[in-house]
């Protein structure tokens, strides 16, 4: 991904002991890091053109003051925060300028908030670098950083592209929350349906009719109706370009409507189609949040057991 590599003899010297490592002062990142830690409000992480602000309001934290934050991942933030071992490296004036450019120009500006204040209480610069490893660029000084005793790089939590910290989730609805299902399959209208609550039970319809199926499979539907509770997308896109919209659009495959205590949800599916040949993506989608104008990409597999088809609430017996 970076473009700086050292020439050879160079790097035979470093690994000789050209490159000295320093224990950590008082007063260094990882110790400011953790005197604020409650106190943090908002981490920004920038890099090129992409910007993920995550801000706490109200005791719920928010990326880019929309969609809410995948709780996890800003937890493993954290730990690595706290946790992760800093060790100064000192180079000769010439090396040190070019790797702190780099990291400068290619890595992720990290800018960390305490209490409503509008300047960051700690701002520094991430990259991995070849030969080298993740180099973190604080004031003037430069660090090798890592996280002894795990199984994953510094860099896995340190990320600027809004979709990787919003949380995806597409449905979160209860059973006794929904009040009707509507599935729609564009290509076959003949197999789309609804379900629509009647009492304690479900009444599954055809699409456009008011007419119930005779027979309908109840412990399916039961079961069927449970598979909202979770729905995640693999990534909340925001918004898509003029030209991509446009050709998307023409590949709208499925539609999903929810009705429920908490409001209306519409979901669209749409295919995407291959390049090479005929056909669409049999692994990926993308999708179209209706109510919040939000795009997603997502994993059909994620969605398979929601696209039913009305015969299968049909009692075959």
């Amino acid at each position: 991904m970076f473009g700086f590599i050292f020439p050879n003899r160079f790097f035979i010297l470093l690994c000789g002991g050209a490159c000295l490592f320093l224990s950590c002062n008082r007063g260094d990142l990882p110790q400011q890091l953790a005197a604020c830690a409650d106190a943090i409000t908002q981490i920004e992480f920038s890099q090129g053109g992409d910007t993920a602000t995550l801000t706490e309001i109200d005791g719920k934290w928010v990326v880019n003051h929309g969609r809410a934050v995948r709780a996890g991942r800003l937890s493993n933030w954290r730990r690595v925060a706290l946790n992760w071992r800093l060790r100064p490296i000192v180079f000769d004036e010439t090396i040190k300028q070019k790797i702190t450019t780099q990291v400068v120009r290619e890595g992720v500006h990290t800018a960390v908030f305490t209490g409503r204040h509008n300047h960051p209480t700690l701002t520094f610069y991430i990259s991995n670098i070849a030969y080298t490893g993740t180099v973190v660029c604080y004031g003037e000084q430069l660090f090798l950083a890592d996280i002894p005793y795990t199984g994953y790089e510094v860099m896995d939590v340190f990320n600027a592209t809004p979709g990787y910290w919003k949380d995806a989730t597409v449905f979160a609805c209860l059973p006794f929350d929904l009040d009707t299902v509507t599935v729609e399959h564009l290509q076959r209208p003949e197999a789309s349906f609804q379900l629509v609550r009647d009492g304690n039970g479900w009444q599954p319809v055809a699409a456009g009719s008011n007419q119930a199926t005779c027979h309908h499979n109840e412990a399916l539907i039961n079961r069927y109706v449970t598979y909202f509770q979770r729905v995640e997308a693999d990534a909340v896109i925001g918004r898509l370009p003029g030209p991509e919209l446009t050709a998307i659009r023409r590949h709208l495959q499925h539609r999903i409507n929810v009705k429920s205590a908490k409001g209306n949800l519409t979901v669209e599916l749409f295919g995407i189609p291959l390049k090479a040949e005929n056909g669409y993506d049999t692994d990926k989608c993308l999708l179209f949040m209706v109510e919040t104008g939000e795009w997603a990409r997502a994993s059909w597999v994620s969605f398979d057991l929601l696209l039913r088809d009305l015969n299968d609430f049909v009692d075959k017996k």
